[in-house]
């Protein structure tokens, strides 16, 4: 299964978002200023959150190979945008393969 988003190590996401939980920083660091910048969207698609301390890694993530609903182009267009904005990245989301080999 391949998933499109960013990947991030547990380090770096901890730096960026705040320590603790994975979860805890997605939620209040990314979801919230994510769904701000969306709201005027009626019906906005949730993006989700990998997280393994066995690989240590984070993905944030907004489709799925697994979910072919998840692939529709204008649903990726907008979610792409605004998560650019809250995880203050400038690149593309990224095809990753899972389960994500430890680095």
């Amino acid at each position: 299964m391949y998933i499109l988003g960013w990947y991030f190590t547990m380090a770096d996401f901890a730096k960026r978002f705040g320590a603790g939980r994975p979860l805890d920083a997605f939620g209040e660091r990314i979801l919230g200023p994510y769904y701000e910048k969306c709201k005027v969207i009626t019906g906005t698609p949730r993006p989700l959150l990998s997280s393994s301390f066995a690989g240590k890694c984070c993905i944030v993530y907004i489709a799925s190979t697994s979910v072919p609903g998840s692939l529709e182009p204008s649903r990726l267009n907008g979610m792409i945008e605004g998560l650019k904005d809250a995880l203050g990245e400038n690149t593309e989301p990224q095809w990753i393969r899972l389960p994500v080999s430890p680095l």
